[in-house]
């Protein structure tokens, strides 16, 4: 079968539909990729949004940071039947470290107790409960007395 035999003006057609489609499609990838770029921009600056100063405020009245040795030992004075946690194993659940003596969490009335960064974290994104047992953090005594 012999080889179709196109003219010159049929083989400018058929260039101008490649170079249409090339843009079209360079076009499209183009518009995806500034999509796909600002959703991860929007992503990052969500990721910076601070805690309004009021929240951070209620739950720093409510469960204050501590220093996790001093903690230890209060939380063996008021629980006292309750075998105290050891501190060698004490694992913050949102990070998963090693919660050391010195370092700064918070406890919350559960007796979950995370590094302060960490759950500020958890707790900036509107989460107002316990990762682990979801227990409220904020009762409603503490919330109606901020308000």
């Amino acid at each position: 079968m012999p080889l179709p035999i196109y003219s010159s003006a049929e083989q400018q057609h058929s260039r101008t539909d490649v170079i249409l489609l090339s843009s079209m499609t360079g076009i499209w990838l183009l518009i995806m990729a500034l999509g796909f770029l600002s959703c991860w921009f929007e992503s990052r600056r969500l990721g910076r949004i601070q805690i309004p100063p009021s929240r951070l405020e209620q739950l720093n009245r409510v469960h204050p940071p501590e220093v996790f040795r001093r903690w230890v030992a209060g939380d063996q004075a008021k629980h006292g039947d309750v075998p105290p946690p050891s501190a060698e194993e004490q694992t913050c659940s949102i990070c998963l470290d090693v919660i050391k003596a010195e370092d700064s969490i918070r406890a919350l009335e559960c007796r979950h107790i995370y590094h302060t960064e960490c759950f500020d974290r958890w707790f900036r994104d509107f989460r107002d409960y316990c990762p682990l047992c979801h227990r409220a953090v904020m009762t409603e005594g503490a919330s109606s007395s901020s308000a």
